[in-house]
């Protein structure tokens, strides 16, 4: 019985546990424990930092409307003496100086630029103008230089024209009467013989006295002697007389010299003394120029063959 009570069992008992269905524990694992023990410390510590952080954000928001409505807490409170603002006041200073000094220079130094341009621009205009006014000057004296000896080649020309040609002033004459012969006469009294064909031309000058034979100059030779003879009167010169149509003197250095320019017969008389020229000359001069003109002769020292006859 015993026997056939187990094999029963052990045929019985495998078919049993095919048809049985095995439950869900209601009683978690313990890894499952230990995974959902994880997940609620997670949870629970996410929403202590949610709240964590809303409370944060809460206070940083009611602290910023606090500082918002009150700007004065943002500042330090500082405790400041006299001397610090002192201090301050230098410093700011110092800074604004520094400023405006940099400014200014800065300024000065563009308008000094611009103005340092306009200078060297000029100066090299200037120094063209320079060169140019050299340049026409030397031609301008070589011109006044070609121009005095023309003159003075034209004069001697004009002069050696002249040659053998007398001047006869002051001679008295009547009307009706021969004028030719009369000067025949008046050349005979000084021991020159001439006839009719030797005089070429007689002009008569009324209101002349005092007979007088020259030479006949050309007018700046002309006006050299009357200058020379104005210095003689006014002792400037010892002597003046006209020889061949030169004009000659002599100074007070007792040299005799021939003048055929104005500014050679003022360079001796300057160079004899150191005198300058009297206001009589002067005075005289337009007097003694009409004499001239009228063919008049002047009173001077000269040698006795152009004393006045």
């Amino acid at each position: 019985m015993k026997g056939g009570d187990s094999d029963e069992t052990y045929s019985t008992t495998p078919l049993n546990i095919k048809k049985r269905r095995r439950r869900k524990s209601s009683k978690p694992s313990p890894s499952s424990q230990v995974e959902d023990k994880r997940q609620r410390t997670n949870s629970e510590i996410s929403s202590e930092s949610d709240t964590d952080s809303e409370s944060e954000q809460s206070d940083c928001y009611s602290r910023g409307k606090d500082e918002m409505s009150n700007p004065s807490d943002l500042l330090p409170k500082v405790s400041l003496t006299e001397i610090d603002i002192v201090r301050i006041a230098e410093t700011v200073k110092q800074l604004l100086k520094d400023d405006i000094d940099k400014t200014v220079e800065r300024v000065v130094n563009e308008k000094q630029k611009h103005l340092i341009d306009r200078i060297n621009d000029i100066e090299e205009k200037q120094c063209k103008l320079e060169t140019t006014l050299k340049i026409k000057t030397n031609q301008l004296n070589e011109l006044h230089v070609k121009n005095t000896k023309l003159q003075e080649k034209v004069d001697d020309l004009e002069q050696h024209s002249r040659k053998g040609l007398l001047r006869l002033s002051g001679v008295p004459f009547s009307r009706g009467e021969n004028t030719t012969e009369k000067v025949i006469d008046i050349v005979k009294r000084i021991g020159v013989n001439i006839k009719v064909d030797d005089i070429s031309k007689l002009r008569e000058i009324p209101g002349l006295q005092d007979i007088c034979i020259n030479q006949d100059l050309t007018k700046t030779r002309d006006e050299i002697a009357f200058k020379a003879r104005a210095y003689v009167r006014n002792h400037r010169l010892k002597a003046t007389w006209v020889v061949d149509g030169k004009v000659m003197i002599i100074g007070k250095d007792n040299k005799k010299h021939a003048v055929t320019r104005m500014y050679d017969l003022n360079d001796y008389v300057f160079q004899s003394d150191n005198f300058t020229e009297i206001n009589e000359i002067e005075d005289n001069q337009e007097t003694e120029m009409q004499y001239a003109s009228n063919g008049h002769d002047r009173v001077s020292e000269q040698p006795a063959s152009d004393v006045p006859v």
